[in-house]
């Protein structure tokens, strides 16, 4: 009897722990359900916070703002952006945004920038973080190092030509080569930082105004016994200064791409609408002045081109609006419609 006595205050000891274990993994689970529910709850109201931001930024055109709004990260892609560790991507719809692929910390800058070929496309929008380390590589009087220079906004952090590289803390570095090749050094002091961290693009050409050839880089893998810059992730071309401000900010190639299609979208778009204008100009002028029959004429064939412009042909875009802002300065010297 004695023995049945103890075995059943066991079992029952045994039951209270049971119950106990239930019953603290049932309130575990309510705690954590209210603190991602809470967190969700939050991430969403500053996504839509950030999404009216992003919308008043991108509308006005060359706008730099700095901006705070309460979230630890934001990671983006191209076609939408994801605070904290929300579960949704919030959609960015039609805006074109340039920005890295990971925000960390509250502080933000955005920036908008017209993109013209030679008319008015969009507006590009820049995302960016003080806390960005950038560093600009050049030759003195190289004409592109010095306008790279010129239309970097003050608010970031760009070294240009340091004599010496040290880590300053930074989450993210970003090298900008103008018109020089990268160089292995640079890396040394960033061997702990993810390849997606430390970052490079050089960018060859004449001016900011032409087509450019980028080249996307990044740093070996953490672990590689030897430190320097892995083969080039992907080339690409930019066209003006809004597209090369986008590739400034972009270290993900297929971002890049992916928002460079978004504007060559509208660009296609818009070039057949002036195109069709100038079909009706040119009917209109026939028998009234052969003069200014002449410019619309001409551009035709150019506004074609530039219709069928994509990723492959963008470098092409230079002399296309080479041609039409010649056909343009044409009509206005003789008082005829311009052609944009």
């Amino acid at each position: 009897m004695k023995k049945r006595g103890e075995i059943e205050v066991q079992f029952n000891w045994i039951l209270v722990l049971v119950a106990g274990a239930v019953l603290f993994l049932f309130f575990f689970g309510i705690i954590n359900w209210a603190k991602q529910s809470n967190e969700e709850s939050s991430s969403t109201t500053i996504s839509t916070y950030f999404d009216s931001i992003l919308t008043a930024s991108a509308v006005k055109e060359e706008t730099l703002n700095q901006v705070t709004i309460p979230a630890k990260q934001i990671t983006f892609t191209c076609n939408g952006y994801r605070v904290n560790n929300a579960a949704s991507l919030q959609n960015i719809r039609n805006k074109i945004i340039f920005a890295p692929t990971r925000i960390e910390g509250a502080e933000l800058i955005t920036w908008s920038a017209s993109w013209n070929v030679p008319f008015r496309v969009t507006n590009f929008l820049m995302v960016t973080s003080p806390n960005i380390r950038y560093i600009l590589r050049g030759s003195s009087g190289d004409l592109l190092f010095e306008e790279i220079q010129d239309i970097f906004p003050a608010e970031l952090q760009l070294d240009v030509n340091p004599p010496t590289i040290e880590d300053e803390n930074n989450y993210k570095v970003r090298f900008l080569y103008a018109n020089q090749g990268v160089d292995d050094a640079d890396v040394a002091p960033f061997k702990k930082y993810s390849a997606e961290d430390i970052t490079a693009l050089t960018i060859t050409g004449a001016t900011i105004d032409e087509s450019l050839a980028l080249t996307f880089h990044a740093k070996k893998p953490v672990g590689d016994p030897i430190s320097g810059w892995a083969s080039p992730v992907e080339s690409s071309t930019s066209f003006a200064r809004g597209s090369l401000l986008g590739a400034l900010f972009t270290e993900d190639p297929e971002h890049y791409v992916c928002a460079m299609n978004k504007g060559l979208s509208r660009l296609n778009n818009i070039a057949q609408l002036y195109k069709q204008r100038s079909e009706e100009l040119k009917a209109y002028y026939f028998s009234l002045s052969s003069f200014c029959e002449s410019p619309h004429f001409n551009a035709l064939t150019t506004l074609d081109a530039i219709a069928a412009t994509d990723m492959n042909t963008l470098a092409g875009l230079s002399g296309h609006s080479f041609d039409l802002i010649s056909e343009n300065q044409n009509a206005r010297s003789g008082s005829c419609a311009l052609i944009y």
